[in-house]
């Protein structure tokens, strides 16, 4: 195990801040896709075929 008492700020030199920050982004948006395609409305292959013959 490494202690770090006299130099505490070297570990957040290890850490990939934009990385983090994208994937906190990402990982909202995957929430977020998933709660709207549970939401969506399925249709049957009649119903498509109808609105596209239209």
């Amino acid at each position: 195990m490494i202690v770090l008492e006299d130099r505490k700020g070297m570990a957040l030199r290890h850490v990939n801040v934009p990385v983090l920050l994208r994937m906190g982004c990402l990982a909202v948006q995957v929430a977020h896709d998933r709660r709207t395609r549970d939401r969506a409305v399925v249709q049957d292959w009649d119903e498509l075929a109808a609105t596209l013959l239209q």
